[in-house]
C-alpha cells in the first residue's frame, strides 16, 4: 500500500503534467471557425436551396391547421404529454 508521501507525489506529478498539457494546448492556433453556409456548400448544398425549402416548409406548415384541425389538435396533444412526461 503506498504512503501518503507517495500519492502527493504522484498528485503533484499528474498536475504538472495536466499543468503542461493544457498550457501546449493553448499554445496551438485555435481551427477556423465555418459558417453554416461553408458547411453547406463543402457538401454540395446551396444556401438558396436551403431557403427555398425553408420557405415552403413554412408556408405547408402554416396551412396545416386550417386544412386539418383534428391532426393539429392530436399532435398539440402529444407534444404536450411527452414535454410534461419529460419534466417530470
Amino acid at each position: 500500500m503506498p504512503t501518503k508521501a507517495e500519492l502527493e507525489d504522484e498528485l503533484k506529478a499528474l498536475k504538472e503534467d495536466r499543468a503542461r498539457d493544457q498550457k501546449d494546448q493553448d499554445d496551438q492556433d485555435p481551427p477556423e471557425k465555418q459558417t453554416l453556409a461553408d458547411m453547406l456548400s463543402s457538401h454540395g448544398v446551396d444556401k438558396d436551396q436551403i431557403d427555398a425549402l425553408w420557405s415552403q416548409f413554412s408556408e405547408e406548415l402554416g396551412h396545416l391547421p386550417e386544412r386539418k384541425p383534428l391532426m393539429t389538435v392530436v399532435a398539440a396533444f402529444g407534444l404536450g404529454f411527452i414535454i410534461g412526461r419529460m419534466s417530470k
